[in-house]
């Protein structure tokens, strides 16, 4: 045990394993799947023993684990950068039942508002932010590859957002939401100039439409850059604009395209473009 002044009171996962009368490997389960607070001092897991008495308090006198907060598990191991322990969370969550459309809106997507919240806040510093938002990037990718669309695709959507303000978790939870809906996705991630989107549409016989994320409103001239350069050449293509970026002001009109709040694949990029922050 740290002899420091801050974590002289802490128990190790041991002890709380003690106390709890569980094997070591029950509470380390509690902690990894986001029930049990706990953080790393060197090789050990450590236990608030307040945290330890409202796990005590709330979990059912059959031994039973308490009643599960998915977004606050998974928010817990996004926060501590644990990308091993947040996938648990999530394949939980498949286990009981959720859908993998749930797991990205109702589960990821909720749970990094929350993180943003905090750090707008000052509840939690930027860097965790930042660390939260990379975890959950590699938790979409690791959904994305274990969720495919079987059958006929119903054709190509090109996403991407030409600003770099923002994380690239929320266009990425867009991406593998309209795979999950069938259709093959060019995903140009955050940051994309007018030509990659432009680029984008040669050779793609089945292209449906492009689908424009703006975060901010700062972010729209370089949208309606996009719409002109991709009208030069393919003045019939839809072309889609809709985002976090919208919402709470006018809805501009941009010649040649839908400016939608909400919008692509049933107000996803509205819901899930909460992380603003460069």
């Amino acid at each position: 045990m740290p002899e420091d002044g801050t974590d002289a009171e802490l128990l190790t996962l041991q002890e709380a394993a003690e106390r709890l009368k569980v094997h070591y490997m029950t509470a380390y389960r509690y902690v990894r799947n986001g029930m049990l607070p706990a953080r790393r001092h060197g090789q050990l897991w450590l236990v608030d023993p307040a945290d330890l008495a409202d796990f005590r308090r709330d979990r059912p006198a059959s031994g039973n684990t308490p009643p599960v907060d998915w977004v606050d598990r998974l928010r817990r191991r996004l926060l501590a950068g644990d990308e091993v322990g947040a996938w648990t969370v999530v394949s939980d969550a498949l286990s009981a039942g959720r859908s993998p459309q749930a797991c990205h809106l109702d589960l990821l997507a909720r749970a990094m508002a929350t993180l943003d919240s905090e750090v707008d806040s000052g509840g939690c510093a930027l860097v965790d932010g930042h660390v939260a938002a990379v975890t959950a990037m590699r938790l979409v990718a690791r959904l994305g590859a274990t969720f495919r669309h079987r059958g006929r695709r119903r054709g190509t959507v090109v996403v991407g957002t030409p600003s770099r303000l923002g994380h690239g978790w929320a266009i990425a939870i867009v991406a593998n939401l309209v795979r999950l809906d069938g259709f093959g996705v060019i995903e140009l991630g955050t940051g994309a100039p007018p030509v990659a989107f432009l680029q984008s549409c040669t050779g793609v016989d089945d292209l449906v439409t492009i689908a424009v994320g703006v975060t901010r409103t700062e972010s729209l001239p370089a949208a309606v850059e996009v719409v002109n350069a991709v009208h030069a050449v393919r003045p019939d293509l839809p072309v889609l604009i809709s985002g976090l970026g919208l919402v709470g002001g006018s809805v501009p009109h941009v010649p040649g395209s839908t400016v939608s709040v909400p919008g692509l694949a049933e107000t996803i990029l509205a819901i899930t473009e909460t992380s603003t922050r460069a």
